[in-house]
């Protein structure tokens, strides 16, 4: 199997931010940080995988859905 080529779009709630970054650091990072004993907290959760075209266009469509909750949470 290949993930050079797979990119992960993740979200985090506390930050309510997404972020781009390929699988293969995605799982470097989560294997370092399991090998010191859990590091720091990471909320970051994969919400979707594709190329990095795919994500950046999957990404759009997540901004849009946080920007439609950060409105209603204003009209409250």
């Amino acid at each position: 199997m290949n993930i050079e080529n797979v990119w992960l779009l993740e979200w985090s709630k506390s930050q309510q931010a997404v972020h781009i970054q390929p699988l293969r650091c995605a799982v470097d990072r989560a294997a370092a940080r399991f090998m010191e004993g859990e590091g720091p907290p990471n909320d970051y959760e994969a919400i979707f995988a594709g190329t990095r075209e795919e994500c950046d266009a999957m990404s759009h469509k997540v901004h849009r859905v946080i920007d439609a909750r950060a409105k209603r949470k204003e009209e409250e």
